[in-house]
């Protein structure tokens, strides 16, 4: 699998490919990457509000990716409202929301730029 990025004015796109597929654009540039972080954090340096936010209510199917917090999230199999069990908060003041960051089963961390940018401070000194 690849991840093939084509932009150009006004344009962006980001696609999944399986290797041995090439991609003819006419965008300016065209960029094909092996690991997913690396591909996103492309795509966040062209338009960091490239994926959507992650909003409960929506159906998400397997392999779309949102944004939770500053971090891109891929879902790992369809997910809408009816699968998660909400908590009630007048019975459970201190229960956990069901989100990306929290369900691992269903949603993987892909990307987190605050992280990169950490990491590349504290390599700075």
């Amino acid at each position: 699998m690849k991840y093939h990025i084509c932009y150009g004015l006004n344009s962006l796109h980001f696609v999944e490919v399986d290797d041995g597929v090439s991609i003819a654009t006419g965008q300016t540039y065209n960029k094909d990457y092996t690991d997913e972080e690396e591909a996103i954090a492309c795509v966040l340096e062209q338009d960091e509000n490239y994926f959507p936010d992650w909003d409960r209510e929506k159906f998400y199917s397997e392999g779309n990716r949102v944004k939770f917090g500053t971090c891109i999230y891929r879902a790992l199999q369809d997910n809408d409202v009816g699968s998660f069990e909400l908590p009630n908060l007048d019975l459970e003041p201190g229960a956990e929301i069901p989100t990306p960051k929290n369900r691992q089963a269903r949603w993987a961390m892909v990307c987190d730029p605050e992280f990169e940018e950490n990491f590349n401070e504290e390599e700075s000194y």
